[in-house]
């Protein structure tokens, strides 16, 4: 004999809690984890997914094929491209010094000054950075250049401490931001005609879950002692670029 409605409607309730006291601590890590995934634009990378998180960084660019990923321990940076299938292998201290040192290097001179109030971008509590001063670009075996057109800079960065120091060290040379722990969101400079010149843009921000391998490198590819090669598409430019490189040193 089936159960009366009033019963049936007290099972099904029981059913209901049961199952969200089981899924309340799988939700509750979920929304407390520090993995994200970004879809960013920016001048040095173009149109890229950003993986950010305890265990590593990842960025891929599936237009041109490049990746980059270091994980979190060594902090070894790898520079892949799935078109050329050539690779590049160095430490996280030499990476840097050949972002700061090598091509076109932006930074703008004054002080960053963190403002009083948050903002809200992409549904984030977000910090905002100000700078009011000039921009210098360098570039590679070049004198520095000062802009007559940029009077300031703004940066967007959503703080997290539970992502590593050395992700901040590396957001900080690549695109001259403050060091700050947290995800970089946008970098954009003002003219003084009141125009805006973006260098890095986000469009969308999505918490997910990885594991540490993710961050390792895949095998099947070539060495190369260009980390510039790895970045163009076709081997032949690849070999050019390392071609020109050689005649310079």
């Amino acid at each position: 004999m089936p159960p009366s409605s009033p019963l049936l409607l007290k099972r099904l309730a029981f059913f209901v809690v049961l199952v969200g006291l089981l899924l309340a601590p799988t939700v509750s890590a979920f929304a407390a984890s520090s993995d994200y995934v970004l879809t960013q634009r920016s001048h040095r990378f173009g149109d890229h997914y950003t993986y950010i998180s305890p265990n590593g960084f990842r960025l891929t660019n599936p237009r041109s094929g490049f990746a980059l990923t270091t994980r979190s321990g060594n902090w070894n940076f790898y520079l892949f491209n799935e078109k050329n299938r050539l690779s590049y292998q160095t430490s996280a201290d030499r990476w840097i010094h050949e972002i700061a040192g090598g091509g076109e290097r932006e930074t703008m001179l004054g002080q960053w000054v963190k403002q009083p109030k948050p903002v809200s971008l992409l549904g984030m509590k977000a910090s905002e950075y100000k700078l009011s001063g000039q921009l210098e670009t360098r570039y590679l075996n070049g004198a520095p250049q000062i802009s007559q057109q940029v009077v300031g800079a703004t940066y967007i960065v959503v703080e997290d401490r539970n992502l590593p120091p050395k992700l901040a060290d590396l957001f900080a040379v690549t695109y001259g931001v403050p060091n700050v722990q947290g995800l970089p969101l946008e970098l954009y400079y003002t003219t003084y005609n009141g125009d805006r010149i973006n260098r890095l843009e986000t469009y969308r921000i999505n918490r997910t879950s990885v594991t540490a391998q993710f961050f390792n490198m895949p095998a099947g590819y070539k060495a190369s002692d260009s980390f510039q090669a790895v970045m163009f598409e076709t081997q032949a430019q690849a070999q050019m670029i390392a071609g020109n490189q050689k005649q310079m040193h």
